[in-house]
């Protein structure tokens, strides 16, 4: 590589390579397995060897036109989020812990932009190594789990996170990515690799207990089948029935806890519905409410005090949203209607035209990997926010990365072939 041209030689591209990938994996196994604060910093040089990267490999950028948009919207996010901390944060607040959430997921996003478009560049076949990796992980991730919950008795296995629902939401975008890598991939052995990983992502799941993705994993992998094998029935009810048959069985295996979740979820439903909102679902429906009519009158974006004051004004004329009250000092547990009421009109705008891009670019270039991440995606942000603090975005960038890096290889295939 020489410094001047920022040029690389073909070693020191297979090496720069190789070291985005490890850097990748390295920063998921830690993140699941040990610590956030190391899993940011091993993120955060990805990120910094991801920059150097493209600016050596940056006449081929022009190709990749779609691609920059959707990582430039991804920048811009971030970006934005700097912004509206600049302006809306008082200098003494008593959400500190809140703004400080916004300012790493700000962080984590601008470097997960840089990742992305890195790896959309790799020319190497890395799918061996990848797909190793997220396979020993998730098998590693259900064996943690089962540890939590059956030896420290955890009432809901966290693996490394502070939050039980984000461990699973990064279980099941990480299963996702494997999973689709299995199905376009069909490597040896691949329906008992895939039955494998999907049991270890359901149990974990399971004893996890987030409804979201416990819902949302199954479908998908469900529609990818269904996706790959189009051109087959006889391949597609064959991998359908194997996998219907494993959801059985694990169900039958987790009844208790899918049964009590499910009774939960129920019964908050019949709260909410008698004026109660003081439950887990309750509590969502009335953040809601909230959220949307602080929003209507802070189009530009408004500060996390200013948003309490709001909605405890609301609160005391309509006392059966009282279950958003324990949750006004965090966020309001919907993507887009935690963007509105903070962040205005254009955080929501660059917010939805991200989910839009996304969505064109997985169609336009077929990837069905990165369609299925989407989708998981605007899925969990119906009930949750993602992009919040360090973890989540770390995880959604990630798998957007892989996602874009498995079409990559297999267009660098298909030239192979025709050449």
């Amino acid at each position: 590589m020489t410094l001047q041209g920022m040029t690389f030689s073909p070693f020191a591209r297979k090496a720069c390579e190789w070291t985005l990938c490890t850097g990748l994996l390295a920063t998921l196994f830690t993140l699941l397995l040990v610590n956030v604060d190391v899993a940011s910093k091993l993120f955060n040089v990805t990120a910094l060897v991801s920059l150097l990267y493209i600016i050596a490999m940056r006449k081929y950028l022009p190709s990749q036109k779609t691609l920059l948009v959707l990582t430039g919207v991804i920048f811009l996010i971030g970006i934005y989020n700097v912004l509206w901390l600049e302006i809306f944060k008082p200098e003494k607040t008593d959400f500190s812990g809140t703004y400080r959430a916004y300012l790493y997921a700000a962080r984590m996003l601008i470097s997960g932009a840089f990742i992305i478009l890195a790896f959309s560049l790799i020319a190497q076949n890395m799918r061996r190594a990848i797909l190793s990796g997220l396979a020993v992980l998730l098998i590693a991730a259900a064996i943690y789990a089962g540890i939590q919950e059956f030896q420290q008795h955890l009432p809901r296995p966290l693996l490394a996170f502070k939050v039980a629902t984000t461990a699973g939401y990064a279980i099941a975008l990480i299963g996702i990515v494997c999973s689709a890598w299995l199905i376009q991939l069909k490597p040896k052995l691949y329906p008992l690799t895939l039955a494998l990983i999907s049991a270890c992502v359901l149990t974990a799941l399971a004893l996890n207990e987030t409804r979201a993705a416990m819902l949302t994993y199954p479908v998908i992998i469900l529609l990818m089948l269904l996706v790959n094998y189009s051109h087959s029935r006889k391949k597609l009810l064959k991998r359908a029935a194997l996998f219907f048959v494993l959801l059985v069985v694990c169900s039958v295996v987790m009844k208790d806890i899918i049964q009590q979740r499910t009774q939960n979820l129920m019964s908050d439903i019949t709260s909410y519905q008698n004026n109660n909102s003081n439950t887990s679902v309750g509590a969502r429906l009335a953040m809601y409410q909230v959220g949307l009519q602080t929003m209507k009158f802070n189009l530009i974006g408004q500060s996390i005090e200013d948003r309490r004051t709001a909605i405890t004004t609301m609160l005391q004329q309509h006392p059966n949203l009282s279950g958003a009250a324990p949750y006004v000092n965090v966020h309001l547990h919907n993507e887009i209607i935690e963007t509105l009421s903070l962040k205005g009109a254009v955080g929501t705008l660059l917010l939805i035209f991200l989910y839009i891009t996304l969505i064109y670019y997985s169609i336009y270039h077929k990837n069905i990997s990165l369609f299925a991440v989407t989708l998981a995606i605007m899925l969990f942000g119906l009930s949750d926010v993602l992009l919040y603090s360090r973890e989540m975005p770390i995880v959604a960038t990630s798998c957007l990365a892989l996602c874009i890096l498995l079409q990559q290889n297999k267009v660098n295939d298909e030239r192979k072939a025709c050449s």
